[in-house]
């Protein structure tokens, strides 16, 4: 089964709107059973990375045809970006893990690239672990003391009348993934954040890969990245 997309598209999405949308990778999925298989593979634990079954759905992807041009594209933009700093992590939110809800951020690194591999096709608007993302709300940052100080400023916004009122105002879009098409973005520049899942048909599975830390080797990123991996 071949699975095409367009690098060119994606990056110029990417320069006017700050994100982009991928063509839909559902019968990828499906045909490949790869959420029974990474059932088998892990699970129990929320995030697991470098899973073999993501692995296998980016080689089935050929997205690193879509990781060399995105590297590029970081160089272009002024980054001393490091061709293999690649952090791959699947998410799995089971349902009523309400924990997961209401946990916006700004990603330490350039690029993040989200892979449905599960949705719930039932459940309420804004209890179904749809992602909510501001494309473009900060600049690059250069320095990691104002970087550390807008991830813990942005915590505010952590709440459910936050997250609605940013829609309702269009200063932020929604994702629930039921078409199963990958979202790509500046993961450094966009707040983002999921909503809980709560009374829904299942649990929620993504494949999340991140290129290129822009923060410093010992910046607060690789930091969080040890204790989730403990």
């Amino acid at each position: 089964m071949k699975y095409q997309y367009s690098c060119d598209k994606i990056i110029n999405d990417l320069v006017a709107n700050g994100y982009a949308d991928m063509p839909s990778i559902q019968d990828l999925v499906e045909h490949n059973n790869f959420y029974s298989q990474y059932l088998e593979e892990n699970p129990l634990s929320t995030y697991n990375e470098g899973s073999e079954i993501q692995l296998k759905l980016i080689k089935a992807m050929g997205l690193k045809e879509l990781f060399d041009k995105l590297h590029a594209h970081g160089r272009d933009l002024g980054l001393n970006v490091d061709q293999g700093d690649h952090y791959l992590i699947s998410r799995h939110v089971k349902e009523g893990q309400s924990s997961e809800g209401y946990r916006g951020h700004f990603d330490s690194h350039f690029i993040t690239i989200v892979l449905p591999i599960h949705v719930p096709d039932k459940g309420k608007k804004f209890f179904s672990g749809e992602l909510l993302a501001v494309p473009n709300a900060r600049s690059q940052i250069k320095s990691e003391i104002i970087n550390i100080i807008q991830k813990i400023w942005t915590k505010r916004y952590n709440k459910h009348e936050r997250y609605t009122s940013m829609l309702s105002e269009k200063k932020a879009i929604l994702r629930n993934f039921h078409d199963y098409r990958p979202f790509v973005f500046y993961g450094n520049k966009t707040f983002h954040g999921n909503f809980p899942l709560e009374n829904c048909s299942s649990d929620r599975v993504t494949f999340l890969c991140h290129l290129h830390d822009t923060s410093p080797r010992y910046g607060i990123g690789a930091i969080l990245r040890k204790l989730r991996n403990r």
